[in-house]
């Protein structure tokens, strides 16, 4: 993909603006949280995850090794790793954070990348059966203790490769299906197969995946603060999400020009690892500790300045990438931090 998709940047902004919502709430938000407002946090998740997929799928080369590819996949890892260990102060390879999950479904795109769509709508298909399937046999360990870098000595296990696949954060069961799928619907854009019955067909997919939500409410409680609805991840929730996903990341790649405000706004979305690294930064080091001292702040305008800090913050990276003042760094710690 020579030139970015605008309408993909503006998808990924609007999941950017959720999550910083979603993962600020739990030290901003005092009182009782609504259904409502804890499933509009659960909708950023998914898109990233597909998004991963999808532009991978869409930018890849056919008949190279991509190997700039397999090293961003390590380095979305490596970044899991510092956010874990430097900003949060905890274990890592034993939550299993967004990163992780997309860095590894990378690597798993990668292996099937010269695969028909047929099998990849097997793979697809089969992680979501074997996600439910496991779920039933499994003791899923809701909370997540004793994760503190300080205590990695006494850790039972250095990887938890039971939270990697079921239970922690974002296991691969069922998230990297969101992954794969992104890569379905990038072979179908590449090959000019997407039309406005298709189109038709995934808003109304997504019609009905709500209805079936408002039936069959998701009851689940907040694990450690975050509101989300997705610890685990049910019918219902997988349901709306992936239809949901689909409906909006159709409608994008069908924008070509944004007008001149989304398009500011849509910056945010082209740096999106760098957004994700601030975001934790300010978290962990100024909401968190205004949380602990019990100071009282109003979310709204909270939620606002936050946002607005990360878009100067962006507008920052961008002028000094264009006047080269980061070429010192490593390339390596560049991508780590996503000052690319």
């Amino acid at each position: 993909m020579k030139t970015r998709l605008p309408g993909i940047d503006l998808l990924r902004t609007a999941a950017i603006f959720i999550m910083i919502i979603a993962n600020a709430s739990p030290y901003l938000i005092k009182e009782s949280i609504s259904y409502e407002f804890r499933l509009f946090c659960s909708l950023a998740a998914p898109v990233f995850i597909f998004l991963s997929g999808f532009v991978l799928s869409v930018t890849i080369k056919p008949g190279e090794k991509n190997w700039a590819k397999w090293q961003n996949s390590g380095y979305l890892i490596a970044t899991g790793t510092f956010i874990d260990s430097v900003i949060w102060g905890i274990k890592p390879f034993n939550t299993f954070d967004i990163l992780y999950l997309i860095g590894f479904s990378l690597l798993i795109n990668l292996a099937i990348r010269n695969s028909s769509l047929a099998l990849k709508g097997i793979i697809w298909l089969a992680i979501i059966f074997i996600h439910f399937g496991l779920n039933t046999d499994i003791n899923y360990r809701f909370a997540n203790n004793d994760i503190l870098v300080v205590n990695s000595l006494q850790a039972e296990h250095l990887f938890e490769f039971k939270r990697l696949f079921l239970d922690g954060w974002f296991p691969l069961f069922p998230w990297l299906s969101f992954s794969v799928l992104g890569s379905i619907i990038g072979d179908v854009y590449k090959k000019k197969w997407l039309n406005n019955y298709i189109i038709s067909l995934s808003i109304l997919a997504c019609a009905l995946s709500a209805i079936y939500l408002v039936y069959i409410p998701i009851t689940q409680g907040i694990r450690n603060g975050y509101v989300e609805l997705f610890y685990p991840v049910e019918l219902p929730y997988l349901l709306f999400t992936t239809t949901l996903t689909l409906a909006a990341s159709m409608a994008a790649i069908q924008i070509l020009h944004l007008p001149s405000f989304f398009s500011h706004i849509a910056k945010l979305g082209e740096h999106s690892l760098f957004v994700y690294v601030i975001h934790t930064v300010i978290i962990s080091f100024v909401l968190q500790p205004l949380a602990k001292a019990d100071i009282s702040v109003n979310p709204i305008y909270s939620y606002f300045i936050f946002i607005l800090v990360i878009y100067v913050l962006v507008k920052g990276l961008q002028f000094v990438l264009k006047k080269n003042y980061l070429e010192f760094i490593p390339n390596p710690i560049r991508q780590i931090l996503g000052l690319k």
